[in-house]
């Protein structure tokens, strides 16, 4: 089942089904693009049969690494249990988020260990936009261009992912 994360609202709307008024998944949209929610069940405006439907498809945090000079690093599980990593890095007023595009990478840099994975897959766009929701929520992160850089300098070549 695809996660509202990676849809386009008219595809939500149709995911929800001609039951559903239209404003519902304009709800949802601003639940978790603006307020980050990663479950439908925080969403106390949503009927409690809807809130459970759809996967959000936020990925998880499995670990997480504070550096002395605030930075984060995070190791970050998928719906399919792959985990892929993210970092934060604040510096005064703005900040940097540091994204994945692949789980493992089939590039050799001689600069980076993640080549000895090798190339599990792809992250869809869902997955890629869901670190950026993540990372963000987990350090209160407001979306606003002016101050937070993304960066996709994670795992992966993103070049490789189009």
């Amino acid at each position: 089942m695809q996660s509202i994360v990676g849809m386009e609202l008219g595809d939500l709307e149709a995911a929800l089904g001609p039951g559903e008024p239209s404003f519902r998944a304009r709800q949802i949209y601003q639940a978790v693009y603006r307020r980050k929610v990663s479950d439908l069940g925080e969403v106390s405006n949503l009927p409690k049969s809807l809130r459970g439907r759809l996967p959000v498809g936020i990925p998880g945090i499995e670990k997480r690494y504070e550096s002395a000079d605030g930075t984060r690093r995070y190791l970050l599980r998928l719906a399919d249990q792959k985990t892929v990593e993210a970092v934060w890095m604040p510096e005064g007023e703005r900040s940097t988020i540091c994204i994945s595009s692949q789980v493992g990478c089939p590039v050799n840099c001689g600069f980076c260990l993640t080549a000895l994975l090798g190339l599990e897959r792809n992250l869809t766009a869902g997955e890629i936009v869901g670190q950026v929701l993540r990372v963000a929520a987990d350090n209160h992160l407001e979306a606003n261009a002016d101050r937070v850089n993304i960066v996709m300098m994670g795992q992966g070549e993103p070049l490789l992912n189009l």
